[in-house]
């Protein structure tokens, strides 16, 4: 008997989750191991995806978007985390820098950078932690001191997705004492004089997905790569890591989706022929898809 792996989507819905199958099994698929195994970022993948309209689901038309639903998005990034999960992450942070441009920019800002990032023209890269403010993301210290006509950031960051393959750069930096408050955004392109890519991070996993340290020295950028308002940096960054919460629980559901589904091929295959824990087997195997079906009624409510 097939189980039933999805909860019932829209038809534009449905159509997406189609629509990120067929692109998966064809582009990423074939390749997927030999790429982790050279940590080869794939940015072909992300403009064709980004040209079928996968990239921009929840982002206005009038931004270049496709004014899709979040239901769409989620079940996009479940299909992209199935086996190989760097690419959902790749989207998702993308997404992350577009969500805090629809919620804190001016028209400005808008309109001259959202239409990049939904056409995959350009990939965004989110920067929150340094060295010593990981778990405690409000200690950061990296500095962003008034000069005229804008900031210099002195200092640096850490694990940044996306880092040096990124155009767009949403970095959290310094401008005040107090330790929420005192904390601006900034967008910040690359090639900024004085803007560099630090140590790249190997990784146990997701190896395609760059993870690097970033590199400001003396770095001037004009008042208008102030995204919201001065002392808002904080409430910009949580504001994302919010909806990326639930992206993250999309990516693991995906990759669970998978795993399961294989265990069931397996089961009604020649291994649960010949198996004598079959029966014990069986039994996990019902409880871990009735979890699996808890966790994605939450995240598709």
């Amino acid at each position: 008997m097939a189980l039933l792996f999805y909860p019932p989507l829209k038809s534009d819905e449905a159509s997406y989750r189609a629509k990120a199958i067929a692109l998966y099994q064809h582009w990423i698929l074939p390749t997927a191991l030999a790429e982790d195994r050279s940590e080869t970022f794939r940015r072909d993948i992300f403009n064709t995806f980004a040209k079928q309209g996968l990239i921009s689901i929840a982002i206005p038309k009038s931004f270049g978007g496709q004014e899709g639903s979040y239901r769409s998005y989620y079940a996009v990034i479940e299909e992209l985390a199935k086996g190989p999960i760097a690419f959902s992450i790749t989207v998702g942070v993308t997404n992350l820098v577009m969500g805090a441009l629809l919620s804190f920019g001016n028209e400005i800002q808008k309109n001259t950078f959202l239409p990049k990032l939904s056409s995959g023209e350009w990939l965004g890269a989110f920067s929150l932690s340094e060295p010593q403010s990981g778990s405690d993301a409000a200690a950061l210290i990296l500095k962003a001191t008034r000069v005229p006509g804008g900031y210099s950031l002195s200092g640096s960051k850490c694990w940044c997705t996306n880092g040096g393959q990124a155009d767009l750069y949403l970095v959290m930096a310094r401008t005040g004492e107090a330790k929420n408050k005192g904390i601006s955004a900034f967008l910040i392109q690359k090639n900024t004089p004085g803007f560099s890519i630090g140590k790249k991070e190997r990784k146990l996993g997701l190896k395609t997905s760059p993870l690097t340290e970033l590199i400001f020295e003396d770095c001037v950028i004009p008042e208008t790569a102030l995204l919201g308002k001065e002392g808002q940096g904080f409430e910009v960054a949580l504001s994302q890591l919010e909806g990326g919460r639930i992206g993250i629980g999309a990516t693991g559901a995906g990759l669970t989706t998978a795993v399961i589904e294989r265990m069931q091929q397996e089961l009604n295959g020649e291994f649960g022929k010949h198996c004598p824990f079959k029966e014990t087997i069986a039994h996990k195997f019902a409880e871990y898809y009735a979890r699996l079906q808890g966790v994605k009624q939450l995240i598709t409510v």
